[in-house]
């Protein structure tokens, strides 16, 4: 038992440098500088790079703050920096931190408080028991993402097929839903849809 601590701690310890020698590395850049690099990563075949997704994001989030209560620029600088983090060093080598890092670098880096939780926030709720959003941009940015992915997948015909479904897209559904009874919103889906047109 005692061999076996000692090993684990050597990898634990080797792996908490590395998240140190790369969460410094990423702070040398501006969070928006790290967005950049998503031009480079491609979302879904047929459905533009990560940035064109951010930027969809971000403009959606505008359009559905003013429903949830949520600061105009606020929401849209959130879903235009939620996927920055995807391109840091710390999330390539922790994908489990996505939204975390991209909250730590945004508030370390002078971007209002809200912002910086939106980001973290526009992740949940991850699964069927997890925490909502508890901010109104959080929400916006949220909602704007799982509209996003709905419609786009949708319209190139990538739908879950029995239990396969691949691209979560149940999961975005059901948030999506979750989302929009703990805001108390009433809004007709086809409406909300209407906006990522």
């Amino acid at each position: 038992a005692a061999l076996i601590a000692q090993g684990n701690t050597k990898v634990l310890a080797a792996r908490f440098h590395d998240a140190k020698f790369f969460y410094a590395e990423d702070r040398k850049q501006q969070l928006a500088d790290h967005g950049k690099a998503l031009e480079g990563m491609r979302w879904i075949r047929g459905g533009g790079t990560m940035a064109d997704k951010a930027r969809r994001i971000g403009d959606l989030a505008a359009s559905l703050s003013g429903l949830l209560g949520s600061d105009v620029d606020i929401a849209r600088t959130a879903g235009q920096l939620c996927k920055a983090d995807l391109a840091t060093q710390m999330v390539g080598e922790f994908p489990e931190l996505q939204g975390h890092v991209g909250q730590l670098l945004a508030a370390q880096q002078g971007q209002p408080e809200a912002v910086a939780l939106a980001i973290e926030e526009h992740y949940l709720p991850r699964h069927a028991t997890d925490q909502l959003p508890t901010s109104a941009a959080g929400r916006a940015t949220a909602l704007a993402d799982r509209i996003d992915t709905l419609t786009g997948c949708f319209s190139l015909g990538l739908k879950p097929k029995g239990s396969a479904d691949p691209l979560g897209l149940r999961r975005s559904a059901n948030g999506l839903l979750s989302i929009l009874r703990s805001a108390g919103v009433r809004t007709p889906l086809a409406e909300l849809w209407s906006l990522s047109e």
